[in-house]
Parts: structure tokens; C-alpha cells; sequence
């Protein structure tokens, strides 16, 4: 397991709420938790609105996932080159390999990397991604506070990409926050994205 993830599992309680515990450590640079606090330093240094989504945030409300993968989301109106030309002053490789390899994601995606451990940049596109933005919330990391997308929004982005790994995170998240989870908002974003059985599934 990550040093991230050991540190959600001990710091946070039921639904992510912080227990005062956390402790992040910042003794390898390419580890998990100080990649993501640099990276997101660098965001705020360039204003690029972001929040936190995919394993990582998982971990943060519900159990914690061993990765090297640190995906955010990002809003900006403009290509990647602003970002690709700045990321290597704060320390990132940007991976044109990738890029090669996804040609269909160059206007979407961008992938960093230092050391071990990769960062996903990702557009914000649609309707359901921007309200996304509308509805983050601000979680706890140690010292450190950060912007991490709601339960529900994470339930439906891993619907929405539907290996068994993330019908087992959406599972994991609508057990540990059915406390605090807003299923008429699930319910409804499910119709107009076409996830009416996979929400099904995961909350049986």
C-alpha cells in the first residue's frame, strides 16, 4: 500500500472525516503523497482550477488502493502547451511517449511524471465534469488541504469507465458514505448519463 494510502487509512474515519492523525512523509521525492502535494503547488502557482479524482480520492473517502497514479481534474480553455513548456521548471517529465500512444487524448489529457510516479492531467469536458467543480469539497491531508470530488460524482466517473476495479471503488463508496450520500443526486445524474443498471448494480 501507498504511503497515501496508509495515511488515509489512519488519519481519516468513516466517509474520510479527518481524525487528526495523518502524517504525511516527505522523505522520497517521488513518493505518492509529496508528488501530489507538488503538483498541486504547481496548479495554484499557474491558477488552473483542480480537484482531486480517481484512486487517490477514493482512498481519501473510503478505503485506501495501493498506486502510483495521481489523476486530477483540471479546468482550463485553452491547449496543454502552456502547461507542457512549464512542467519541467517544477520538476516534471512530460510524457510524450504517452501522448504518441493516445493520440485522441493530446486536447484532453496530459501525463507528468517524476520518478515512479505518473500525474493525469484531465480537461474538464461536458456538463457533468463542470458540475463537478460546482460540487468538490475540501478534505484534509495532514498539514495540507486540498479540493477532492464528491462521493457521488466519484460513484459515477468510475461507472463511467466500468473496469471491475472501479465498480469495486463505487462499491467501496457508497458503503462507507450511505450516511452522508445524496442518492436522489446519484439517481438522477445516472439517468442522464446512461448508468442506470451499473448504479444498480453497485448498490445492491
Amino acid at each position: 500500500m501507498s504511503p497515501l494510502g496508509c495515511a488515509a487509512r489512519t488519519g481519516l474515519t468513516k466517509c474520510g472525516k479527518p481524525s487528526g492523525k495523518i502524517g504525511v512523509k516527505r522523505t522520497r521525492s517521488d513518493q505518492p503523497e509529496t508528488v501530489l502535494l507538488e503538483v498541486l503547488r504547481f496548479l495554484r502557482g499557474k491558477k488552473i482550477p483542480h480537484l482531486l479524482i480517481g484512486a487517490l480520492a477514493v482512498g481519501l473517502w473510503a478505503r485506501p488502493r495501493t498506486t502510483l497514479d495521481i489523476d486530477l481534474l483540471i479546468s482550463i480553455p485553452e491547449n496543454f502547451n502552456a502547461l507542457s513548456d512549464a512542467a519541467p521548471e517544477a520538476g516534471f517529465q512530460v510524457d510524450r511517449q504517452w501522448w504518441a500512444e493516445n493520440p485522441l487524448l493530446q486536447d484532453r489529457q496530459i501525463r507528468l511524471r517524476r520518478g515512479s510516479v505518473s500525474v493525469d492531467l484531465r480537461r474538464a469536458e461536458g456538463p457533468f465534469e463542470q458540475n463537478i467543480f460546482q460540487r468538490k469539497r475540501r478534505k484534509r491531508l495532514g498539514e495540507n488541504t486540498l479540493w477532492v470530488a464528491s462521493p457521488e460524482d466519484l460513484i459515477l466517473m468510475k461507472l463511467r469507465v466500468g473496469r471491475p476495479r472501479d465498480f469495486e471503488d463505487a462499491n467501496a463508496l457508497a458503503v462507507n458514505c450511505k450516511k452522508t450520500i445524496d442518492f436522489d443526486y446519484l439517481s438522477s445524474q445516472a439517468r442522464r448519463l446512461g448508468l442506470v443498471d451499473e448504479l444498480r448494480f453497485v448498490l445492491k
